[in-house]
């Protein structure tokens, strides 16, 4: 077992234990050309006004960057000058632990293509880190790693490994103690409390393609009373039907929640359930297009928004918790798996009932 697959199980635990390029950006664009049926349409269009995937972070997806390379892309939060000095160290661990990801994806990258990504490991920015020690760890790790991507030498790479062990070691030492104290906080959010008083009924109904109950879903959606209720109501939409139309305009109904700009700690789950159907739309083979760069340019909208909260709520620690968990979020990855990369698993996770829709169809 390599360190850094060591530090998603910890992590893991740690949460358990608290409770083709240009084309297919077009492509995703068309989300909302799906045809309809019924009182949905009208109720679809009061909500859904934005466009799918924000020009600003399309203009991150270079046609000619298959390798979509992360290290050389500043998506690290910096602490607003009105925010106390208190926010920093989790500022600190938010950037350190989205840069080892950034890291590790691009050295796995260059190995399985088969391409030198030494410079662009080597020009990862960690100035953003304050804290001098972390700083400096990370810095020799993206020395190591770069070193790594150029030679592919197994002496190089584990010494990369080393360091990047220490820094896993470092940070799940201040996330888990994290989670901790928000044990059940967190348990009222996976349960949706206060909002929802039965939550087993909402996943009974997950997958079932009822279109009443769709409608229903989006009309709560659009007269939801709080951002908090609008995060769940959109969840719950994107999982209420695997066709094409739903699948999509869930998607939609995602984004457009993240470009509120509104703090909610459901805002994470928004980003993961985002992805999972986004992945859907690229290659799912070890060698294929992975679309990071903009998958975590969304995660940093997310991020900014929960920064700002802090800013302006610096003691609520279950945001600080929820800010942390969305870095936790590993990027979709090449390897590890029996076949292909890790899109199809996240989708999995995310939505089981998929996969007990396609067994109970057998």
């Amino acid at each position: 077992m390599n360190h850094k697959h060591l530090f998603l199980i910890l992590l893991s635990l740690a949460v358990v234990a608290c409770g083709k390029q240009s084309q297919q950006h077009e492509s995703l664009i068309e989300y909302r050309c799906v045809t309809m049926s019924g009182d949905m349409v009208d109720v679809m269009q009061e909500v859904l006004h934005t466009q799918i995937i924000p020009d600003e972070f399309m203009e991150l997806m270079s046609d000619e960057d298959s390798n979509d390379v992360q290290s050389n892309v500043n998506q690290y939060l910096s602490l607003p000058e009105n925010a106390p000095q208190s926010l920093q160290p989790i500022v600190d661990c938010y950037n350190a632990i989205v840069m080892i990801y950034s890291l590790t994806t691009d050295y796995e990258t260059a190995f399985c293509m088969e391409t030198n990504l030494s410079k662009e490991i080597a020009s990862m920015d960690c100035q953003s880190i304050t804290d001098p020690s972390l700083r400096q760890t990370l810095e020799n790790a993206c020395s190591l790693y770069a070193r790594a991507a150029k030679t592919h030498k197994d002496d190089d790479l584990s010494a990369a490994d080393e360091v990047t062990y220490t820094l896993y070691g470092r940070l799940n030492a201040y996330l888990q103690p994290t989670f901790e104290r928000n044990n059940s906080k967190l348990d009222s959010l996976l349960e949706r409390l206060p909002y929802i008083t039965n939550f087993n009924t909402l996943l009974n109904m997950r997958g079932k393609s009822d279109s009443i109950y769709q409608q229903e879903v989006i009309t709560n959606y659009a007269y939801s009373k709080s951002f908090d209720e609008q995060c769940i109501w959109a969840i719950e939409f994107a999982h209420s039907d695997k066709s094409h139309s739903s699948f999509t305009q869930g998607a939609a109904l995602l984004e457009e929640v993240m470009l509120k700009g509104q703090y909610s700690p459901y805002l994470g789950e928004v980003w993961t359930t985002w992805r999972a159907i986004v992945t859907d739309f690229f290659p799912m083979s070890n060698y294929g297009y992975i679309p990071n760069r903009l998958y975590n340019s969304m995660r940093y909208l997310c991020a900014q928004t929960f920064l700002q909260h802090l800013t302006e709520h610096p003691d609520d620690d279950f945001a600080a918790a929820m800010l942390l968990k969305l870095a936790a979020n590993e990027n979709i990855v090449r390897h590890g798996f029996i076949a292909g990369n890790s899109g199809p698993v996240e989708r999995m996770n995310i939505f089981p009932e998929w996969e007990m829709s396609n067994n109970e169809n057998k």
